[in-house]
């Protein structure tokens, strides 16, 4: 792990912080696929699959403010 001092905060070199979740993810598939509840599965009703507040954080942070993804 490599980190960086940047205005008096250490921090780890972005790169490699992507790699190591890349790996991470990669690592526990398994165990992350076992905790995963599909939107299919949920009941038609569900308060959380009905809200539209994860539309508008994907759009705003996925899609970004230039519409760029």
């Amino acid at each position: 792990m490599m980190f960086v001092l940047y205005d008096g905060w250490l921090r780890m070199n972005r790169t490699e912080m992507i790699n190591d979740f890349k790996n991470f993810l990669r690592d526990n598939q398994e165990s992350l696929n076992n905790h995963i509840t599909k939107i299919e599965d949920m009941s038609p009703d569900d308060e959380w699959a009905l809200d539209d507040e994860w539309d508008k954080i994907y759009l705003q942070e996925v899609a970004g403010k230039n519409g760029r993804f």
